[in-house]
């Protein structure tokens, strides 16, 4: 006689024994548990896989600067995916997995190239409620340190130093970060990830929780030390106080352009992003220049730094800057299936607007073509000396104005770099688990030499880098010697 048999034999003698066939067959067919967790982590490792696969065709096929970064920095993407694969197997949670994937794609430092987290439900899970980031303190790294610029007024810190938080120190925290954001270099990544808190991405990508922050921070003047509790659900960021001086934080509001006349008759213009629709960007800076004519100003400082770009509205600024046309680079899109499928009528304009420089294009590319800026009929500062401050905060169309400004001699550039990697024109593809999308450039732009600008940070022609002291005492160094470099230019003049 079989099991089954035997159950509904049982199931005869008594009244009870619907009840008693129905609890034991539910034992005899459930599978154990250990088999449905494993058949659980297979589809999760299998959903992984494919996300990788993805990826990897994806940069293979439309991702313009391949051939240049395998060259630069010593790698080839073909035996670098199988390494990858390897490790996706051993990892146990969704933030390590996503934090492997961004290693990968950082290896390419282009800073409009990423693996992006799209998954709200996902995101929330991983960052345990810290989506909302305004209680935190503001880090910047000041001679190697990271230091408290700003932050609520009851914790009395500025200018501390923070070591550790929940007990791991503050430098493993960003060593194990900064191979896992996308950048020109390390030592942009490193200013990216405290201006905007992605220090806290350490916990997902090591599969831990972030729960409270306990954060030890010492003063390094009088080695006092103390523990800061910050809580997800903290106070708002109005209730912060700053460090005196601009350059060690955020404009109040990061639309806002500010204008003023400084010391000696030098106008100031501060511009916190390049994301102003153009035609208004013009307007509000032709008022400013107009305002700084009648009164007389003898120089100009433009405050870039910071600046993550948006949009092309700067080219009003290079017109003002320009006394004849001039190029300022040459560029050309990488063509594959995906680019056509999303970008073809980008392309088709460009063929209308802009005349190719090749009469054949290089397999899987467009054309060449030429981008030119020509003077404006009231060039308002083409007629006085002027500076720009920049910083590795800078990036996007502001590197491309920089880079325009150095090469081209049309202003003194004053600071310590900029991003170096802001040349691209990034495409968002969402991947089969629907949790993540791969972004990546299909630009590519060179100089007017047609060599490389992505990853290649010219030096300043007045190198600043901000101090410790500085902080102290409320002082900007940068903002000071670019006023001493156009009063000794004005010098020379008269």
């Amino acid at each position: 006689m079989g099991f089954s048999d035997f159950l509904i034999k049982i199931s005869r003698i008594s009244s009870a024994g619907f009840l008693l066939l129905g609890i034991l067959m539910h034992i005899a067919c459930a599978p154990p548990k250990k088999t449905i967790l494993s058949s659980m982590a297979k589809n999760s490792l299998e959903t992984r896989l494919t996300d990788l696969e993805y990826t990897a065709r994806e940069i293979k096929n439309g991702y313009i600067n391949l051939a240049f970064k395998e060259k630069m920095f010593g790698f080839s993407w073909e035996q670098l995916v199988p390494l990858y694969r390897k490790r996706i197997l051993q990892v146990k949670t969704e933030g390590e997995f996503y934090g492997l994937m961004r290693e990968l794609l950082s290896r390419l430092h282009d800073g409009h190239t990423a693996f992006q987290l799209i998954s709200k439900s996902l995101q929330k899970k991983m960052f345990d409620g810290w989506e909302n980031l305004s209680n935190l303190p503001d880090l910047r790294w000041i001679e190697n340190r990271p230091v408290i610029v700003r932050a609520l007024k009851k914790w009395d810190c500025l200018g501390w130093e923070v070591v550790s938080i929940n007990g791991i120190s503050f430098e493993k925290i960003i060593e194990t970060t900064v191979p896992r954001f996308c950048s020109s270099n390390d030592k942009t990544t490193r200013d990216w990830i405290l201006e905007r808190h992605q220090y806290l991405y350490y916990f997902p990508f090591m599969g831990k929780s972030i729960g409270y922050l306990k954060m030890a921070v010492f003063n390094p003047r009088t080695d006092d030390r103390k523990i800061l509790t910050i809580c997800p659900a903290g106070e708002a960021s109005s209730e912060k106080e700053s460090i005196k001086g601009m350059p060690f934080g955020f404009p109040e509001k990061r639309k806002n352009i500010r204008s003023d006349i400084i010391d000696c008759d030098i106008g100031y213009i501060r511009i916190p992003e390049f994301t102003l629709p153009p035609d208004t960007f013009r307007k509000k800076i032709k008022s400013i220049l107009n305002d700084f004519q009648q009164k007389k100003v003898r120089a100009v400082i433009l405050d870039l730094r910071y600046n993550r770009g948006g949009n092309n509205s700067f080219l009003y600024f290079l017109r003002q800057l320009v006394r004849e046309k001039i190029l300022i680079n040459y560029y050309r899109y990488r063509i594959s299936d995906r680019f056509l499928e999303k970008r073809r009528d980008v392309l088709l304009h460009q063929k209308k607007v802009r005349k190719s420089l090749d009469e054949e294009p290089e397999s899987g590319y467009s054309h060449w073509f030429s981008w030119t800026v020509s003077p404006l009929k009231e060039n308002i500062l083409s007629n006085v000396p002027v500076a720009v401050l920049c910083n590795p905060g800078c990036f996007s169309s502001t590197d491309v104005f920089i880079t325009a400004c150095l090469e081209h001699k049309l202003a003194l550039v004053v600071g310590n770099g900029y991003g170096g990697s802001g040349f691209g024109y990034p495409m968002r593809i969402r991947l089969p688990s629907q949790k993540y999308e791969v972004v990546y450039s299909v630009w590519e732009e060179r100089d007017t030499q047609r060599r490389h600008k992505e990853n290649i940070v010219r030096k300043m022609d007045v190198p600043v880098e901000q101090t410790l002291e500085d902080l102290y005492y409320g002082r900007d160094s940068q903002l000071q010697a670019a006023v001493e470099a156009l009063l000794l230019r004005l010098k020379d003049t008269v």
